[in-house]
């Protein structure tokens, strides 16, 4: 006799991690004998030894986060996070170094040969900001990420703009909806959390992104001449026991995490907040043709010289109705009469157009 089975029940338990010697329990590293009634359809390439150890992994760690502890262990807890469904922090890795060879690629690449089917690629566009999408097409980007837990978004190409509802939607713990080329659609509940290696930062057109915290950068500062370049690290990393140790260093950052919450270093909360800076372009528009003191303008006049600057520098220039509304953020801006003078209209406090950019 049959019973039928929701695809819901398969996976569902999200600290349950399914290697090749057991079922482990990430949240007490005990690990059980295989048992059909787990429902697991996922399956890692490691086998749990909880002796493994790995100084060339360790050493590796500590080069990329340039010596930064820290900051190591910041990392060893993001990645940690990772063999898990747990999706409480809302949040979006980005490990982003200027330079090549930093040993980004290598870490995300070895971290996925031991996740096995608990983790996935991602092409960039998944994330891309486009024109005119039509909701009706197949999402298979999305589909495929049923039930995976480590999303691995690799160098997005320079000028990258993010969808920033889209990050919203994938990381805000929310019923995803998708559907596959030619099959109906589906809901699912995301186990998956996204982490972008890149020498280029996506462009940011929505700041909300930023003010709910959904983005962490990750700086990785060093950069390998090929002299220090080690060309077999990749193939070191891939024998079984020092995936096994890595195993190991992942557990370790999940029960930092839960012991200690995710707080972010010092050098990752610069990093992030030039990140918002640097994207901002309202601040960016004001630092760069705006002057602060006892002045006022009109909010037109503004607008005007806003379009001008967003042509001179490559930037999308939204309506007025946006644009007052990205001005109100960072400034006072009131419906009153001039100074000099004449009707009401909506005017900036506090600022005033550099007489470089004045009519």
């Amino acid at each position: 006799m049959y019973h039928p089975i929701s695809v819901s029940e398969f996976d569902s338990d999200p600290y349950i991690f399914n290697c090749k010697n057991g079922t482990l329990r990430v949240d007490t590293f005990e690990c059980l004998e295989h048992k059909s009634s787990d429902k697991l359809t996922k399956i890692s390439n490691v086998i749990y030894d909880p002796n493994a150890k790995s100084h060339r992994w360790d050493k590796f760690i500590s080069e990329i986060m340039f010596g930064d502890k820290e900051k190591a262990k910041f990392l060893q807890k993001l990645l940690g996070y990772g063999l898990t469904g747990d999706t409480r922090h809302e949040c979006m890795t980005i490990l982003y170094g200027a330079s090549t060879r930093n040993g980004k690629g290598t870490l995300c690449e070895s971290v996925l040969k031991v996740l096995g089917s608990y983790g996935c690629t991602a092409r960039p566009e998944t994330l891309a900001q486009k024109n005119n999408a039509n909701s009706s097409q197949p999402t298979e980007d999305i589909a495929r990420l049923a039930g995976v837990r480590f999303v691995n978004i690799s160098e997005p190409g320079k000028g990258l703009v993010l969808n920033a509802a889209q990050v919203k939607s994938m990381t805000g713990n929310d019923t995803i909806n998708a559907r596959f080329l030619h099959e109906n659609s589906f809901d699912f509940q995301p186990l998956f959390k996204l982490y972008i290696n890149t020498n280029y930062l996506p462009a940011v057109n929505d700041m909300t992104i930023f003010t709910s915290g959904r983005v962490i950068i990750v700086p990785f500062e060093r950069h390998f001449d090929e002299s220090e370049q080690d060309k077999s690290l990749k193939q070191e990393f891939s024998r079984p026991e020092v995936q096994s140790a890595i195993l190991n260093w992942l557990l370790e950052g999940y029960a930092l995490l839960r012991k200690e919450g995710l707080v972010l270093p010092h050098s990752v909360k610069d990093a992030t907040a030039r990140y918002q800076h640097d994207s901002d372009k309202m601040v960016l528009f004001m630092e760069d043709c705006m002057e602060q003191g006892d002045f006022e303008e009109r909010t037109s006049s503004v607008y005007r010289c806003y379009k001008d600057w967003c042509a001179e520098n490559g930037h999308y220039a939204e309506s007025m109705k946006n644009f007052k509304q990205s001005l109100e953020a960072v400034a006072n801006v009131v419906r009153k009469r001039p100074k000099g003078g004449g009707e009401k209209t909506t005017m900036v406090i506090g600022y005033r157009l550099l007489s470089d950019f004045l009519e």
